[in-house]
């Protein structure tokens, strides 16, 4: 008997011991579902405030711009529009500093302004005879000057020999390509073509030289003089 009560005994601690144990697993298992839910519940609250931030902030952003709405033409400054365009004032203009076109004088990023340079050119033109006749009758060419509001101006001689007529057996001065000084004389012995010579040297050598490369000894005379026909243009240009 004493047996069996023992067993009863210790099949009730066995259940009790049992039941204990299940009462604490399932508070442990809704304690876990509390918190479970309380962590879904946050990450809920901060993906609806992320949501509401981004909504705002498309409700708060200014229209789309179209392109180069905000970006200053560089050819007269303004916005909207890109260079050389129909809608760019500046389209088909002259630039008074570099003479070039389509850009405003303002909005000039040449680094060699030609203005002066071409305002002279066209008194030169005006001053002188044509481009061609200088070359034709020997005139050194001015060119490419770019005058600077510091240098003070200078005065170009520009000679011009026209009308000078050279003859077979003349005797002429002749022109060094290279140091452009007048220094050996020779013969005409002939002349292939227009404006062009044969000239025999004192040694016996003959070479070509055209009229620009020429200058008439006067028969009076031994050193090469300015002859008469003779004219001089002075040009006002610049230092570099």
């Amino acid at each position: 008997m004493e047996d069996m009560a023992a067993l009863l005994q210790y099949l009730q601690k066995e259940a009790e011991q049992r039941r204990l144990d299940d009462d604490r697993r399932r508070a442990e298992e809704a304690e876990q579902r509390r918190d479970d839910d309380r962590r879904r519940a946050e990450e809920a609250d901060i993906r609806r405030q992320e949501f509401a931030t981004f909504m705002a902030t498309l409700t708060t952003r200014p229209p789309s711009s179209p392109p180069n709405a905000h970006k200053m033409c560089g050819s007269c400054g303004r916005q909207g529009h890109r260079s050389r365009t129909v809608r760019c004032p500046a389209t088909g203009v002259t630039c008074d500093a570099c003479g070039k076109m389509h850009h405003f004088k303002k909005y000039c990023r040449s680094t060699k302004p030609v203005g002066e340079a071409v305002k002279l050119q066209h008194n030169a033109k005006v001053a002188a005879p044509s481009m061609q006749t200088q070359q034709r009758s020997g005139a050194r060419r001015v060119s490419s000057l770019n005058p600077t509001e510091t240098t003070p101006p200078v005065i170009i001689k520009v000679e011009h020999y026209k009308g000078i007529g050279v003859l077979i057996d003349q005797r002429v001065r002749i022109q060094d390509p290279v140091s452009k000084r007048w220094y050996r004389s020779g013969t005409v012995v002939a002349q292939p073509r227009p404006r062009q010579y044969d000239i025999r040297l004192p040694n016996g050598r003959v070479i070509k030289r055209n009229r620009i490369f020429l200058r008439p000894i006067p028969a009076t005379e031994g050193e090469a003089t300015a002859p008469a026909a003779d004219t001089t243009t002075i040009l006002q240009g610049w230092y570099l």
